[in-house]
């Protein structure tokens, strides 16, 4: 069993009437965590995630800065992963809401690269040699050079303007969704093939260490982080204590961006370039990194589809009993 533990600082809304009622009274109490409440019919647990991650996507884009950017693109991941999760929802609509979302997220992709780039780095600044450490200094200074750039071309009031107004659309398009049922037939094909798909990709990813297949299989697992989060309350002792585990798996693919860029951009600029010691910390970063990925990889799909699903379902209904 699986499950993340509540991000401090989330407070729960209370609203007086139904979701599907279409009021925005929840909006005034603020931030709210991505999760099922109990004994709440899917339906408006549906609509009511969707409204909430919209609320806080187009309030960090308004912010007009590189952090709120940042979190604006994990308002969206929740958004398409809350949609796998759905998975009984016609797949033309999901489709079309999901490639809504989609565009929303390309939008603001470049900031969050540059961002995520000059993060890396400078986790790595206190494992390095000090030799290799001054070396590190050089390329941060270009790699906060180019996250300035990106901030300033990003946030740009017009740019904003028509990624809120995308965001907008997209909500309207995700909430009109059609959910049939209101309990765990819902959740349960969504759940099944997320896991099911994630657990095949990493069968593959331990003998296929390439940077295509990883990140094919972080972004299963990612999903199903996403999942998991959205069920925390029904076990919350058990399932919380993965919620690291979920976020490291993020710092292995980020570290091949960062060594990616670094090999790319180092051709044109001789402060990129990778020198022997960068390179090997690099890499010996990334093989830390992926031992334990493949550790984590190897618990959380240590069960067959069929016995995690039932697994998930007894939790579920325990909690709604």
């Amino acid at each position: 069993m699986f499950l993340f533990d509540t991000p401090k600082g989330l407070r729960e809304s209370r609203p007086q009437k139904s979701y599907r009622t279409g009021r925005a009274d929840y909006l005034k109490v603020g931030v709210v965590a991505y999760r099922f409440k109990r004994r709440e019919p899917v339906p408006d647990a549906f609509v009511r995630i969707v409204d909430e991650q919209f609320l806080g996507l187009i309030a960090n884009l308004r912010k007009e800065t590189g952090a709120g950017i940042h979190e604006a693109r994990k308002h969206c991941k929740r958004l398409r992963a809350l949609l796998k999760l759905m998975a009984s929802l016609p797949k033309a609509a999901v489709a079309k809401a999901d490639a809504a979302l989609e565009k929303v997220a390309w939008a603001l992709a470049p900031v969050r690269n540059a961002e995520v780039r000059l993060h890396t780095l400078d986790s790595m600044l206190n494992r390095a040699d000090v030799p290799v450490r001054a070396e590190l200094t050089l390329v941060r200074s270009q790699l906060a050079r180019e996250a300035t750039s990106a901030r300033r071309l990003a946030l740009k009031s017009a740019d904003l303007r028509d990624i809120v107004a995308m965001a907008i659309a997209a909500q309207a398009r995700v909430r009109a969704l059609p959910i049939v049922h209101k309990g765990w037939r819902a959740l349960a094909p969504g759940l099944h093939d997320t896991y099911q798909r994630g657990r095949k990709v990493f069968a593959v990813a331990l003998d296929d260490a390439s940077p295509e297949v990883r990140h094919r299989w972080r972004r299963h697992v990612k999903s199903m982080g996403y999942h998991l989060r959205m069920f925390q309350s029904t076990d919350p002792r058990k399932l919380g204590m993965l919620a690291r585990e979920f976020e490291a798996l993020g710092d292995e693919h980020d570290l091949i961006l960062l060594g990616e860029h670094l090999e790319a951009r180092g051709k044109r600029h001789r402060t990129l370039a990778s020198s022997e010691g960068l390179t090997e910390l690099i890499c010996r970063r990334w093989n830390d990194l992926r031992r334990s990925a493949d550790t984590f990889g190897r618990a959380l799909y240590k069960a067959k589809p069929r016995e995690f699903e039932a697994q998930m379902e007894h939790a579920w209904r325990r909690w709604h009993a």
